[in-house]
């Protein structure tokens, strides 16, 4: 049975930094405890993240920087939660005809806690994936856009060792529109 118990604070700041330079960071403290987890994974304490920093580089053009620590409830054997830190940088272009182009590359890192009963030592996961994807407005408020992502994920257990690879089709209709401040 799975049961955990988490307390968390954060403080939170957001706003422009510099002209054309905007940031968002959110710094906490996150204590969980899980009893009927497998030694090692009974508990964490300590600190999260989420950052944002965007720097807009022209019109409808701009370069993001994303950062992430959090405790995600985990399904793989005996661990509650595991620990996952990631980086992505993202660059959004305006091109010709009202195409949008978007491109990224981001790395994780997922470190469990527990023993994995097949290796004898914790689990951990480096993933490293890329998007590149391809935008136009067709009618007011609805797009269309076409993306290929790739993710190669390494794995101190084989059989999560992966690559993986997609092209996705997205038809968006922005119902509500932008929402005010």
């Amino acid at each position: 049975m799975a049961e955990s118990t988490a307390h968390s604070a954060h403080f939170a700041l957001n706003g422009e930094i510099l002209p054309l330079l905007t940031g968002q960071l959110a710094v906490g403290y996150r204590s969980q405890d899980a009893p009927g987890a497998g030694a090692g994974g009974q508990s964490y304490s300590g600190i999260t993240l989420q950052a944002a920093l965007q720097r807009e580089l022209g019109r409808d053009a701009r370069f993001s920087v994303y950062a992430n620590r959090s405790t995600p409830v985990s399904a793989f054997e005996q661990n509650a939660f595991y620990v996952t830190t990631g980086v992505q940088g993202v660059l959004q272009v305006p091109l010709a005809a009202k195409f949008e182009l978007r491109g990224g590359l981001g790395y994780q890192w997922n470190d469990y806690k527990t023993i994995a009963e097949e290796i004898g030592s914790p689990r951990e996961d480096r993933i490293l994936g890329w998007f590149v994807a391809l935008r136009r407005p067709i009618a007011r408020k609805l797009s269309l856009s076409g993306a290929y992502r790739r993710e190669d994920r390494s794995s101190n257990i084989d059989t999560f060792a992966t690559d993986s690879e997609g092209l996705y089709l997205q038809l968006e209709w922005d119902i509500f529109g932008t929402l005010p401040r």
